[in-house]
Protein backbone atom coordinates (compact mmCIF):
# COMPACT_ATOMS: atom_id res chain seq x y z
CA UNK A 1 0.00 0.00 0.00
CA UNK A 2 1.27 3.46 -0.84
CA UNK A 3 2.12 6.02 2.17
CA UNK A 4 0.50 8.80 0.02
CA UNK A 5 -3.50 9.08 0.13
CA UNK A 6 -5.65 10.24 -2.11
CA UNK A 7 -8.84 10.45 -1.19
CA UNK A 8 -10.86 10.98 -4.57
CA UNK A 9 -9.21 7.76 -5.31
CA UNK A 10 -10.38 3.75 -4.48
CA UNK A 11 -7.94 2.40 -2.21
CA UNK A 12 -6.93 -0.51 -3.39
CA UNK A 13 -4.68 -3.98 -1.90
CA UNK A 14 -1.28 -4.45 -3.67
CA UNK A 15 -1.30 -7.48 -5.58
CA UNK A 16 0.56 -9.38 -2.94
CA UNK A 17 -1.97 -8.73 -0.20
CA UNK A 18 -4.48 -10.05 -2.48
CA UNK A 19 -2.64 -13.25 -2.70
CA UNK A 20 -1.83 -13.81 0.69
CA UNK A 21 -5.72 -12.67 1.10
CA UNK A 22 -6.32 -15.83 -1.41
CA UNK A 23 -4.05 -18.00 0.44
CA UNK A 24 -5.44 -17.63 3.83
CA UNK A 25 -9.34 -17.93 2.96
CA UNK A 26 -8.46 -21.11 0.34
CA UNK A 27 -6.50 -22.53 3.47
CA UNK A 28 -9.88 -21.72 5.70
CA UNK A 29 -11.82 -23.93 2.70
CA UNK A 30 -9.94 -26.86 2.53
CA UNK A 31 -9.35 -27.21 6.34
CA UNK A 32 -13.51 -26.37 6.87
CA UNK A 33 -13.73 -29.57 4.26
CA UNK A 34 -11.45 -31.63 7.14
CA UNK A 35 -13.50 -30.32 9.82
CA UNK A 36 -16.33 -31.51 8.20
CA UNK A 37 -15.33 -35.23 8.58
CA UNK A 38 -15.15 -34.66 12.24
CA UNK A 39 -18.86 -33.92 12.31
CA UNK A 40 -19.86 -37.66 11.76
CA UNK A 41 -17.07 -39.15 14.29
CA UNK A 42 -18.60 -41.07 17.12
CA UNK A 43 -17.47 -39.16 19.21
CA UNK A 44 -18.63 -35.81 20.86
CA UNK A 45 -15.38 -34.16 21.73
CA UNK A 46 -14.27 -34.80 17.90
CA UNK A 47 -18.10 -33.33 17.15
CA UNK A 48 -17.61 -30.12 19.16
CA UNK A 49 -14.13 -29.45 18.11
CA UNK A 50 -14.73 -30.12 14.48
CA UNK A 51 -17.99 -27.66 14.55
CA UNK A 52 -16.11 -25.04 16.88
CA UNK A 53 -13.24 -25.29 14.33
CA UNK A 54 -15.40 -24.72 11.32
CA UNK A 55 -17.25 -21.43 12.98
CA UNK A 56 -13.82 -20.04 13.55
CA UNK A 57 -12.23 -20.68 9.81
CA UNK A 58 -15.78 -19.40 8.73
CA UNK A 59 -14.83 -15.99 10.71
CA UNK A 60 -11.16 -16.02 9.62
CA UNK A 61 -12.13 -16.12 5.89
CA UNK A 62 -15.35 -13.53 6.63
CA UNK A 63 -12.54 -11.06 7.84
CA UNK A 64 -10.29 -11.53 5.15
CA UNK A 65 -12.56 -11.48 2.50
CA UNK A 66 -14.55 -8.54 3.84
CA UNK A 67 -11.49 -6.81 4.98
CA UNK A 68 -9.66 -7.23 1.68
CA UNK A 69 -12.15 -6.81 -1.09
CA UNK A 70 -14.94 -4.62 0.89
CA UNK A 71 -11.69 -2.44 2.16
CA UNK A 72 -13.22 -2.38 5.55
CA UNK A 73 -10.56 -1.64 8.04
CA UNK A 74 -12.28 -2.50 11.18
CA UNK A 75 -12.34 -6.40 9.52
CA UNK A 76 -8.83 -5.94 8.30
CA UNK A 77 -7.35 -5.54 11.79
CA UNK A 78 -9.43 -8.77 13.15
CA UNK A 79 -7.76 -10.48 10.33
CA UNK A 80 -4.67 -9.99 11.14
CA UNK A 81 -5.62 -10.41 14.96
CA UNK A 82 -6.45 -13.88 13.80
CA UNK A 83 -4.08 -14.97 11.19
CA UNK A 84 -1.26 -13.63 13.64
CA UNK A 85 -2.70 -15.75 16.66
CA UNK A 86 -2.95 -18.52 13.75
CA UNK A 87 0.81 -18.68 12.54
CA UNK A 88 1.89 -18.49 16.35
CA UNK A 89 -0.19 -22.17 17.09
CA UNK A 90 1.00 -23.17 13.85
CA UNK A 91 5.12 -22.73 14.77
CA UNK A 92 4.50 -23.92 18.30
CA UNK A 93 3.06 -27.24 17.23
CA UNK A 94 5.21 -28.26 14.57
CA UNK A 95 6.02 -31.64 14.78
CA UNK A 96 3.18 -32.23 17.32
CA UNK A 97 0.59 -32.35 14.91
CA UNK A 98 -0.29 -35.81 13.66
CA UNK A 99 -0.07 -36.91 9.79
CA UNK A 100 1.54 -33.22 9.36
CA UNK A 101 4.95 -32.43 7.41
CA UNK A 102 6.97 -30.10 9.53
CA UNK A 103 8.46 -28.25 6.93
CA UNK A 104 4.95 -27.82 5.14
CA UNK A 105 3.33 -26.40 8.58
CA UNK A 106 6.89 -24.28 8.75
CA UNK A 107 6.27 -22.53 5.96
CA UNK A 108 2.36 -21.74 6.50
CA UNK A 109 3.30 -20.42 9.77
CA UNK A 110 5.77 -18.16 7.94
CA UNK A 111 3.04 -17.37 5.33
CA UNK A 112 0.66 -16.53 8.15
CA UNK A 113 3.09 -14.31 9.85
CA UNK A 114 3.24 -12.44 6.20
CA UNK A 115 -0.46 -12.17 5.99
CA UNK A 116 -0.93 -10.70 9.54
CA UNK A 117 1.32 -7.82 8.59
CA UNK A 118 -0.15 -7.27 5.37
CA UNK A 119 -3.88 -7.22 7.01
CA UNK A 120 -2.33 -4.84 9.58
CA UNK A 121 -1.07 -2.27 6.82
CA UNK A 122 -3.85 -2.46 4.97
CA UNK A 123 -6.05 -1.95 8.24
CA UNK A 124 -3.94 1.20 8.93
CA UNK A 125 -3.89 2.10 5.03
CA UNK A 126 -7.84 1.94 4.92
CA UNK A 127 -8.22 4.44 8.59
CA UNK A 128 -5.67 6.74 7.06
CA UNK A 129 -7.72 7.13 3.45
CA UNK A 130 -11.11 7.59 6.24
CA UNK A 131 -9.12 10.60 7.74
CA UNK A 132 -7.70 12.19 4.82
CA UNK A 133 -11.20 12.58 3.72
CA UNK A 134 -11.91 9.26 1.56
CA UNK A 135 -15.18 7.71 1.83
CA UNK A 136 -15.33 3.73 1.17
CA UNK A 137 -17.84 2.35 -0.19
CA UNK A 138 -20.65 0.67 2.77
CA UNK A 139 -22.17 -1.92 0.87
CA UNK A 140 -23.98 -4.11 3.40
CA UNK A 141 -26.07 -6.69 1.47
CA UNK A 142 -24.18 -9.40 -0.60
CA UNK A 143 -24.87 -9.11 -4.31
CA UNK A 144 -25.76 -12.02 -6.65
CA UNK A 145 -21.96 -13.02 -7.47
CA UNK A 146 -21.19 -13.82 -3.55
CA UNK A 147 -24.05 -15.21 -3.02
CA UNK A 148 -22.85 -17.90 -5.38
CA UNK A 149 -19.78 -17.83 -4.73
CA UNK A 150 -20.72 -18.66 -1.14
CA UNK A 151 -22.74 -21.47 -2.43
CA UNK A 152 -20.02 -22.79 -4.27
CA UNK A 153 -17.25 -22.65 -1.60
CA UNK A 154 -19.96 -24.87 0.37
CA UNK A 155 -20.42 -27.30 -2.27
CA UNK A 156 -16.24 -27.42 -2.00
CA UNK A 157 -16.13 -28.23 1.83
CA UNK A 158 -18.80 -30.10 1.64
CA UNK A 159 -17.34 -32.32 -1.23
CA UNK A 160 -14.23 -32.65 0.47
CA UNK A 161 -15.66 -33.87 3.50
CA UNK A 162 -17.68 -36.68 2.28
CA UNK A 163 -14.40 -37.43 0.20
CA UNK A 164 -12.76 -37.89 3.20
CA UNK A 165 -15.68 -40.24 5.07
CA UNK A 166 -15.79 -42.27 2.08
CA UNK A 167 -12.03 -42.99 1.92
CA UNK A 168 -11.93 -44.70 5.51
CA UNK A 169 -12.77 -48.23 5.75
CA UNK A 170 -16.75 -49.51 6.20
CA UNK A 171 -17.79 -47.86 9.43
CA UNK A 172 -19.16 -50.59 10.76
CA UNK A 173 -19.57 -54.81 10.51
CA UNK A 174 -22.08 -56.67 12.48
CA UNK A 175 -21.58 -60.86 12.90
CA UNK A 176 -19.52 -61.20 9.42
CA UNK A 177 -17.17 -64.03 8.57
CA UNK A 178 -13.69 -63.51 8.77
CA UNK A 179 -11.63 -61.57 11.12
CA UNK A 180 -8.14 -59.56 9.18
CA UNK A 181 -6.93 -56.75 10.35
CA UNK A 182 -4.34 -54.30 8.89
CA UNK A 183 -1.45 -55.21 10.05
CA UNK A 184 -2.22 -58.69 8.20
CA UNK A 185 -3.30 -60.70 12.17
CA UNK A 186 -5.74 -62.49 11.63
CA UNK A 187 -7.36 -65.60 13.57
CA UNK A 188 -8.43 -68.42 10.81
CA UNK A 189 -11.51 -70.02 12.83
CA UNK A 190 -13.03 -66.77 14.30
CA UNK A 191 -16.50 -66.32 13.96
CA UNK A 192 -19.13 -63.94 14.63
CA UNK A 193 -16.92 -60.86 13.81
CA UNK A 194 -17.69 -57.32 14.04
CA UNK A 195 -15.51 -54.42 13.64
CA UNK A 196 -16.29 -50.59 14.63
CA UNK A 197 -13.78 -48.11 12.85
CA UNK A 198 -13.84 -43.94 13.74
CA UNK A 199 -12.13 -41.30 13.83
CA UNK A 200 -9.92 -42.71 17.23
CA UNK A 201 -9.80 -46.66 17.07
CA UNK A 202 -10.37 -49.65 15.06
CA UNK A 203 -12.10 -51.70 16.80
CA UNK A 204 -12.82 -55.94 16.08
CA UNK A 205 -14.69 -58.30 18.10
CA UNK A 206 -14.63 -61.97 17.50
CA UNK A 207 -15.27 -65.41 19.03
CA UNK A 208 -12.64 -67.88 19.28
CA UNK A 209 -11.11 -70.46 21.88
CA UNK A 210 -8.91 -69.25 24.32
CA UNK A 211 -6.35 -71.69 23.13
CA UNK A 212 -6.78 -69.61 19.59
CA UNK A 213 -6.76 -66.48 21.06
CA UNK A 214 -3.55 -67.54 22.88
CA UNK A 215 -1.87 -68.84 20.41
CA UNK A 216 -2.51 -65.98 18.12
CA UNK A 217 -0.66 -63.33 20.38
CA UNK A 218 1.93 -65.55 22.10
CA UNK A 219 4.83 -64.86 20.00
CA UNK A 220 4.27 -61.30 19.36
CA UNK A 221 3.02 -60.23 22.11
CA UNK A 222 4.03 -60.98 25.20
CA UNK A 223 2.55 -58.45 27.88
CA UNK A 224 -0.80 -60.74 27.86
CA UNK A 225 -1.57 -61.53 31.21
CA UNK A 226 -4.57 -62.83 33.26
CA UNK A 227 -7.28 -60.37 34.09
CA UNK A 228 -6.26 -59.63 37.82
CA UNK A 229 -8.79 -56.44 38.21
CA UNK A 230 -12.07 -55.52 35.75
CA UNK A 231 -11.39 -54.44 32.30
CA UNK A 232 -13.67 -52.33 30.69
CA UNK A 233 -14.14 -52.78 26.75
CA UNK A 234 -16.28 -51.42 24.12
CA UNK A 235 -18.60 -53.95 22.75
CA UNK A 236 -20.14 -53.46 19.39
CA UNK A 237 -24.13 -53.55 18.51
CA UNK A 238 -25.70 -54.21 15.81
CA UNK A 239 -27.12 -50.46 15.81
CA UNK A 240 -23.76 -49.08 14.82
CA UNK A 241 -23.25 -48.18 18.32
CA UNK A 242 -20.98 -48.84 21.49
CA UNK A 243 -21.89 -50.26 25.01
CA UNK A 244 -19.32 -50.48 27.68
CA UNK A 245 -18.59 -54.33 29.23
CA UNK A 246 -16.81 -55.26 32.43
CA UNK A 247 -14.53 -58.44 32.08
CA UNK A 248 -13.32 -60.29 35.11
CA UNK A 249 -12.03 -63.35 33.91
CA UNK A 250 -9.60 -63.93 30.90
CA UNK A 251 -6.74 -62.31 29.45
CA UNK A 252 -5.83 -58.30 28.74
CA UNK A 253 -2.62 -56.91 27.33
CA UNK A 254 -3.69 -53.34 28.66
CA UNK A 255 -2.76 -50.23 26.18
CA UNK A 256 0.90 -51.19 24.22
CA UNK A 257 3.04 -48.38 22.57
CA UNK A 258 2.26 -49.75 19.28
CA UNK A 259 -1.75 -48.83 20.22
CA UNK A 260 -3.12 -52.19 20.34
CA UNK A 261 -5.03 -53.66 23.03
CA UNK A 262 -5.80 -56.71 22.99
CA UNK A 263 -8.87 -58.73 25.58
CA UNK A 264 -10.27 -62.08 26.15
CA UNK A 265 -13.46 -63.13 27.89
CA UNK A 266 -13.01 -66.69 28.93
CA UNK A 267 -16.83 -66.59 30.23
CA UNK A 268 -18.56 -65.31 26.48
CA UNK A 269 -15.39 -67.01 24.80
CA UNK A 270 -15.47 -63.22 22.96
CA UNK A 271 -11.53 -61.34 21.98
CA UNK A 272 -12.08 -57.35 21.94
CA UNK A 273 -8.91 -55.85 19.86
CA UNK A 274 -8.40 -52.39 19.60
CA UNK A 275 -6.18 -50.10 17.61
CA UNK A 276 -5.91 -46.47 18.60
CA UNK A 277 -4.61 -44.42 15.32
CA UNK A 278 -1.87 -41.84 15.00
Amino acid sequence: MDDTIEPNQPPLPTLMHVLLALYVIGGCIGLSGVATIGLVANDRFVNLTSGMGLCLLGLVAFLQYRGTFRRRAASARGAAYLTGVASVTCFLTVGIVPQSAPLTQLAASVTLVATAYSNAQWAKYLRSYEREGGVLPQESKFTLGEIALLLGIIAVVLGIGSYGVRLRHPNHGYHTTSLITPSGWDIENATLVSYFHDFDYHRWEFSCTEEEFLASWESSYPKLRPIATPVVVEKITASRSLETKKITNGWDTGPTKSGWQMTYDRNTHRGFLRRKLD
